[in-house]
């Protein structure tokens, strides 16, 4: 952690405090994000984001679902990935100083020690780690969130931002404790240690009575996989069959089936959304063209949960197609998938 400069002449730095002043309470839940987008800018809360003075729960849906501000289009690289549940177990700790003793006896400093953080997540699946350590070795921040709700980041030097804090590239890491019999049950734990660029003097917060949504309760996106199945002609016009499942949860050969994609939905800004037409949120596009391919209707399986028939309003044997599914949300405790397109050639049966 950075040391906080101390200048010749200079003075020790006011002590008062004003009276009802906030302290960050009992780790609970993490919010981990990159610390620079796309563009190279540096994520963070701005002031500008806020509404009335409080970060909205239509905000924060877009920072979990990596809603772009302006393009609206999905962009991972400004994404909060918020831990599935409350911490157990918490052990915060500081590594050493780093000192020198001279032959008199006398110390100076020469950097001070880092925070590190161990929490355990109980009934996470192994799997779920995977996911935590595929990006480990990313530069990504952390957003603390205490037991109620506040949310923990580092405060901007013109006052305007709160950054997530920096985590020391390749310090994080999620490991499985297997249950023991009589002693423990299964759990994850996870644990990383702050960026020693982190200016511990900057580290501010943001009240839970300043943010809409229960930062305790909202999650992250589920990843999920579209698999096409199959293509029939119709009335002259193609029906596509795609099937949605997790394959990160759920037991083998029985995998979690993603149900509802054939339901109108209420995205963050409170607008009804369609799973077909223009604007639904499955979207089928030439793949060599990218012109989009007019969908009539969508409708979900009655014998095989998660397998979608898509109307498509044209003749497309033969043809690449591009298949994407965004379905949007109204509330952060929601559960909602991220599917990654994919490239299907249509043929017949």
């Amino acid at each position: 952690m950075a040391t906080e400069a101390c200048f010749c002449g200079s003075g020790m730095g006011s002590l008062g405090l004003p009276n009802c002043v906030g302290t960050e309470g009992v780790h609970r839940r993490d919010i981990f994000v990159p610390l620079y987008d796309s563009t190279g800018a540096r994520n963070s809360i701005k002031a500008s984001e806020l509404t009335a003075g409080k970060l909205t729960e239509a905000t924060i849906i877009k920072k979990l679902d990596g809603i772009h501000p302006v393009s609206g289009d999905y962009d991972s690289s400004i994404q909060w990935q918020i831990t599935p549940y409350t911490y157990k177990n918490g052990a915060p700790a500081r590594t050493d100083d780093t000192s020198e003793t001279a032959a008199d006896g006398s110390i100076r400093i020469l950097s001070r020690g880092v925070r590190t953080y161990s929490n355990e997540l109980w009934d996470v699946p192994a799997s779920w780690a995977g996911q935590f350590n595929s990006g480990s070795c990313q530069e990504f921040g952390v957003y603390r969130i205490d037991e109620t709700g506040k949310l923990g980041g580092e405060l901007s030097d013109d006052k305007t931002e709160l950054y997530p804090r920096a985590i020391e590239i390749n310090s994080a890491i999620a490991n499985e404790n297997e249950a023991v019999d009589g002693s423990s049950g299964q759990k994850i734990v996870l644990s990383y240690q702050l960026s020693k660029n982190a200016i511990e003097k900057n580290f501010f917060t943001l009240a839970a009575t300043d943010i809409s949504a229960n930062l305790l309760t909202v999650r992250s996106q589920v990843e999920g996989s579209l698999t096409y199945a199959s293509a029939s002609l119709v009335s002259t016009k193609t029906d596509l069959v795609i099937d949605a499942k997790s394959y990160l949860y759920g037991s083998f050969d029985s995998f979690t089936a993603v149900t509802g994609l054939d339901t109108d939905a209420t995205d963050a800004d409170g607008n009804t959304v369609t799973p077909h037409g223009a604007s639904g949120y499955w979207q089928i596009t030439n793949t060599s063209t990218g012109a989009a391919i007019v969908t009539t209707a969508v409708s979900e399986s009655a014998t095989v949960d998660g397998r979608y028939t898509i109307k498509l309003d044209t003749d497309e044997d033969g043809n690449g197609l591009t298949v994407s599914c965004r379905k949007p949300r109204n509330k952060g405790s929601e559960v909602v998938y991220y599917f990654d397109n994919i490239n299907v050639t249509v043929t017949h049966v």
